[in-house]
């Protein structure tokens, strides 16, 4: 028969649990460290993902966007535009510039807007990442830099 200790020790069990199972689920950190990067993308990533995610391919291609959205939107304001227009001319046929300004510029709108809500005060540029094998569609792996406190 459970006693009155026993009973307490697994009720804070079960909280600590739930608490654990919640930061989990939001993609924070437990210990009050900042959360890791591929853990953000993804978060900011999801509703794209469960919207169009639906090959491994796409995925990927969701995330590198997302990606480059982030590092666009920590760059100095003046700096924004010319970033788009590298990346543009990097990935899109120069025929297709305007529907790839579009889609880059609907990805940057979902991941700010989930960046307000979710991580507002955080200062990280992504420097590299790749995809690495899973037992789901892929593993993110991503390698971050603090932004200087001066820009």
């Amino acid at each position: 028969m459970p006693t009155e200790r026993s009973m307490g020790i697994e009720m804070r069990r079960k909280k600590k649990k739930n608490r654990a199972a919640s930061a989990q689920q939001s993609h924070l950190p437990q210990n009050g460290s900042e959360p890791k990067m591929s853990a953000v993308i993804l978060k900011l990533a999801e509703p794209l993902l469960k919207k169009y995610g639906d090959t491994p391919a796409r995925c990927k291609s969701i995330v590198t966007f997302a990606i480059v959205a982030w590092n666009k939107m920590v760059l100095p304001t003046e700096m924004q535009a010319e970033f788009q227009k590298n990346v543009l001319d990097a990935v899109v046929a120069p025929d297709k510039m305007a529907e790839g300004g579009e889609v880059i510029d609907y990805i940057t709108s979902v991941i700010a807007e989930r960046r307000k809500q979710y991580y507002p005060h955080l200062r990280k540029y992504i420097v590299s990442f790749d995809f690495g094998p899973s037992e789901g569609m892929f593993a993110l792996n991503v390698a971050s830099a603090a932004i200087p406190a001066d820009r």
